[in-house]
């Protein structure tokens, strides 16, 4: 699966890839991201902290010349007291990172550690993982990039979960799903993916969503107990493909159950922000406007 989780920001990249244009290590660059480590490394361990006060910590630490250099991604909510959360800091020729996903403010999961360019990397990585290992940080995964660490609190998922279902209903967990069809039903309710929604071509590129070819697929097969999942699943946009698919089959005479017609309009009805992609461009809305910007009708 792994569609879209714990992307890097196109922040940390605009910073992690300005290199300089001489082999040379520059000295003080390189001074600049030693610091940021050990600065990191005083945080640790990261979950001792609520977000809240991460960002207070942060804003503390990484000051240079008086100016606070720490910047937070704009969070992307799920709903329910639920959303994806991105800090970061910006060095010499790397970025200081966390990125993860919140219950309210308590970690659900988390990846953190330092991002570069791989030009960067291979100049720089002995120093900042002696700096690493001499602070006495976790243990890392190293990429040819960087290196990070990770961690997962299953009780907290869990409460998202049950959420979600006081709400929406429990999930069918005995249905079968083809095997060609699995990574997109994963994906289309997972509870580390906010798809953006769209009908066709989205940005300069015109790069189809691929939530969009994922829905297709599987409606393609007119399991409604498959969208129905998906329906009362943890992906707002996947959330919202589902709606659409089961209104697309009703128009079709598919006979829908009174459950289901319920809980489609308990999805419609929702506050979450649901990044869709409409002439190209994207815009926030909620379930009840994609509908409505789509010309379904509930």
């Amino acid at each position: 699966m792994n569609r879209k989780h714990f992307l890097p920001c196109v922040l940390l990249l605009a910073f992690a890839t300005t290199v300089s244009s001489q082999d040379q290590t520059n000295s003080e660059w390189l001074a600049k991201d030693v610091q940021n480590v050990r600065h990191f490394l005083s945080l640790l361990p990261i979950e001792r902290l609520p977000f809240n006060l991460l960002e207070e910590e942060f804003d503390r630490k990484f000051i240079v010349n008086g100016r606070k250099v720490s910047f937070l991604r704009h969070p992307e909510d799920f709903g329910f007291g639920y959303r994806q959360v991105e800090i970061g800091v910006p060095g010499g020729y790397c970025s200081i990172f966390v990125r993860g996903f919140l219950l309210d403010y308590e970690y659900v999961r988390f990846k953190a550690g330092v991002t570069c360019s791989s030009r960067s990397w291979e100049k720089i990585k002995d120093t900042l993982i002696t700096t690493w290992k001499d602070g006495k940080g976790p243990e890392v995964v190293e990429t040819e990039s960087g290196f990070h660490f990770e961690r997962q609190y299953d009780n907290q998922l869990r409460k998202y979960k049950d959420r979600v279902a006081l709400k929406l209903g429990n999930l069918n967990e005995r249905i079968v799903v083809p095997s060609n069809l699995r990574d997109d039903y994963e994906a289309l309710i997972s509870p580390f993916e906010h798809s953006i929604v769209g009908k066709d071509g989205c940005g300069p590129g015109g790069v189809v969503p691929w939530g969009k070819i994922s829905i297709d697929a599987i409606a393609k097969t007119k399991r409604l107990d498959i969208l129905e999942n998906i329906l009362r699943a943890y992906n707002p946009g996947g959330r919202v493909y589902a709606l659409l698919a089961l209104i697309d089959a009703r128009s079709r005479r598919a006979k829908l159950s009174p459950e289901t017609e319920k809980t489609m309009k308990l999805v419609a009805d929702l506050d979450s922000k649901i990044t869709v992609c409409l002439g190209g461009t994207l815009h926030i809305k909620t379930a009840a406007e994609v509908v409505k910007e789509f010309g379904s009708k509930l």
